[in-house]
C-alpha cells in the first residue's frame, strides 16, 4: 500500500465528509479571516497589476503564496502574526486571485521580478519574507536575478515546502500539464471527488476545512494559469543561487507528495540554511501548522525559534 493510500483510508475519507457538488466555491477559511486594513493594487513594469493586503503594525512580514493559491493561502499565519505585532503583507502572484498576467506572461523568473517590484514600491525595510511552494520559487528566483533586493530589503528568508528543481515528472511533462488545464478535469474538480483529489496536498491530521480550501482554491484559479505555470515550475532550475547574504530557513512536511522532502534538504544544503521538518505534515504548511509557521517567522521579533514539530 502506497503511503498516499494509507493517508485517505486511515483518515476515513468518506463521502459524506465533503460538501456536495453544488458546494458554493470559496477560496476562503472564515474562522482564519485577517481584517486587513489596506488593499493595494500595484501595476509592474509589463503591466501586471499585482493585488496585496496590508496590515497591522510592527516589523514587516512578506508573504508568498502558491500555485493555484491566493493571498488567502497565508491568513491563518497572517492574523497570528499581528496579533503578535507585525505588519505584514500578503499579494496574489500574476495570474491568482485578483491579479492580472501581464505582458511578459507566467515564468519563474518573472514571478521572481514581481516580489522584487513588490518590496521596492513599498519601500520595505529589514523585511522577513517567507514564500510557500511557488512563493519559494519567487523568492529563488529574486535572489539570483535581483540580488541587491535581497540587500536593500531583505533581512530574513523562510522557504516553506518549495523547491528550485524537479517539479512533476519529465516524461510524461506535456500530458500533465494539458490534463491540469482541461474541462474534464475541472469538471471533475468542482464535485465531491475533487476533494478526495487534493487530499494527498495534506499531512496526516488534514482538516476538513483546509481540504476543501484547498480544492476550492484549485478550482477559482483560472485553467491556463495552472497549466502554464505548472509548465514553468517543471522546466525550472534554479539551483545556481548559491547563497545569500540573509539567514535562510528552509520548512518542510515530512509527507509532503508535491515537493518532496529531498527537494528541501537539498535547498538547506545548497543555500546553507537552517532546516526544520514539521512531522507529519503535507504540502499546505500555511494551512496545516499556522501556529508553528507563525512561530518561526516571528524569530524576526525575537519569539523563540521551535526545531522540529509534532
Amino acid at each position: 500500500m502506497t503511503s498516499f493510500q494509507e493517508i485517505l483510508l486511515s483518515d476515513g475519507m468518506m463521502e459524506s465528509m465533503f460538501p456536495p457538488d453544488d458546494h458554493n466555491v470559496s477560496v476562503k477559511a472564515p474562522a482564519e479571516d485577517t481584517p486587513f486594513q489596506e488593499h493595494l493594487s500595484i501595476t509592474a513594469d509589463d503591466g501586471a497589476v499585482l493585488t496585496a493586503e496590508l496590515t497591522g503594525e510592527g516589523p514587516l512580514v512578506v508573504l508568498s503564496h502558491c500555485w493555484t493559491g491566493s493571498h488567502a493561502i497565508w491568513a491563518p499565519v497572517a492574523k497570528r502574526l499581528v496579533e503578535r505585532g507585525h505588519r505584514v503583507l500578503s499579494y496574489d502572484q500574476r495570474g491568482h486571485g485578483a491579479s492580472t498576467i501581464g505582458s511578459e506572461g507566467l515564468t519563474i523568473q518573472r514571478i521572481g521580478a514581481d516580489l522584487a517590484f513588490l518590496l521596492q514600491s513599498i519601500e520595505a525595510k529589514d523585511a522577513t519574507v517567507a514564500g510557500h511552494s511557488l512563493g519559494g520559487m519567487a523568492i529563488q528566483a529574486m535572489a539570483l536575478h535581483h540580488p541587491d533586493c535581497i540587500h536593500k530589503h531583505v533581512r530574513e528568508v523562510f522557504l516553506v515546502a518549495t523547491a528550485a528543481y524537479g517539479i512533476g515528472i519529465n516524461r510524461l511533462r506535456e500530458l500533465i500539464t494539458s490534463v491540469i488545464g482541461s474541462a474534464p478535469l475541472e469538471w471533475v474538480m468542482r464535485r465531491r471527488l475533487g476533494h478526495l483529489l487534493v487530499r494527498g496536498a495534506l499531512g496526516r491530521k488534514a482538516r476538513k476545512e483546509d481540504i476543501v480550501n484547498t480544492r476550492d482554491h484549485f478550482v477559482t484559479c483560472e485553467s491556463n494559469v495552472r497549466s502554464a505555470i505548472l509548465a514553468a515550475m517543471q522546466v525550472m532550475d534554479l539551483r545556481d543561487l548559491k547563497w545569500t547574504d540573509v539567514p535562510v530557513t528552509v520548512v518542510h512536511g515530512t509527507r509532503d507528495f508535491l515537493t518532496p522532502p529531498s527537494r528541501g534538504r537539498e535547498l538547506a544544503n545548497r543555500l546553507g540554511a537552517e532546516l526544520v521538518w514539521v512531522e507529519g505534515a503535507g504540502h499546505m504548511l500555511p494551512l496545516e501548522v499556522p501556529d508553528q509557521i507563525a512561530d518561526l517567522l516571528g524569530k524576526a521579533t525575537g519569539d523563540p525559534p521551535r526545531k522540529t514539530f509534532k
